[in-house]
């Protein structure tokens, strides 16, 4: 491992008012759209939606605002190497990652939700599945007057500084990154199959889209996986300048805050 090279990770800790008290005043649903293109999925076959995060808070923070959702777990994916279990000295598999789970699945908060995120759904795929995810709840719930999916908003209405979507896939899929001693400072959100939308984020903050080489345990997937990267100090003050004003609601707005007061003390002058 790099020693010069620092990641900020998301730390386990509940969110209080007193360290973020902007809690969902503004932009909600174009949040939670995405906050779910990043981390959601849509179930067709019981018409339920189900988000899986490692940030417990997050979804405490969605209960509170949209009144909806069962939080369970925490969950556990275990390391596999060659599609065998890696076992740790005594034989118990070595767990790579913990998750927990919102379920909403009660028709009164379904219907809540996919009116929140009707005309705010951006990307290609997750489109496509909400698309079906409609008629699915329409079929099912036939006796309740019908909902009509409105069309794919451009990228440009969802992916920009006025909207607070990009907040929200960056709850599910940012990261804030510091290297080479905190010399180095990047803003980094992977995606695969985007490439369009991350692009447009470019537009925003300027850096560059790269395409990244699959993981390991990913070699069979069809998708190409993506990566956005701010790593000038120009466009890391633009990008300060929007998340300061569209907050994150995750665990990761407390590694954005310590990511900003070290880039802040690297480059002072920057806010003057």
């Amino acid at each position: 491992m790099n020693k010069n090279k620092t990641n900020i990770k998301i730390q386990k800790c509940s969110t209080s008012e007193t360290t973020r008290k902007d809690t969902f005043t503004q932009n909600n649903n174009q949040w939670l759209a995405g906050f779910l293109e990043g981390d959601g999925h849509f179930n067709l076959e019981r018409c339920t939606i189900i988000i899986n995060q490692k940030d417990k808070a997050v979804f405490r923070q969605i209960r509170r605002k949209f009144k909806c959702g069962k939080i369970t777990g925490p969950y556990y994916n275990y390391k596999k190497v060659n599609k065998k279990w890696v076992l740790d000295k005594d034989g118990n598999r070595i767990v790579s990652s913990i998750y927990h789970r919102m379920v909403i699945s009660k028709q009164t908060q379904v219907t809540k939700i996919i009116n929140c995120l009707n005309g705010h759904i951006l990307l290609n795929e997750t489109y496509d599945k909400f698309q079906l995810f409609v008629e699915r709840y329409n079929e099912k719930y036939h006796y309740l007057p019908s909902i009509k999916c409105l069309p794919k908003p451009p990228l440009e209405k969802q992916i920009n500084l006025e909207s607070a979507w990009l907040a929200g896939f960056v709850d599910a899929e940012g990261c804030f990154n510091i290297t080479n001693n905190g010399a180095s400072f990047r803003f980094i959100v992977d995606q695969s199959d985007e490439e369009v939308a991350l692009n447009q984020i470019t537009n925003l903050f300027n850096g560059s889209v790269t395409l990244k080489n699959k993981s390991k345990s990913n070699l069979n997937s069809k998708k190409k996986h993506f990566r956005y990267t701010a790593g000038h100090r120009n466009d890391v003050r633009r990008v300060i300048d929007y998340v300061d004003t569209y907050k994150l609601h995750s665990a990761k707005w407390r590694d954005y805050l310590k990511w900003k007061k070290a880039f802040k003390r690297r480059w002072p002058n920057l806010f003057d």
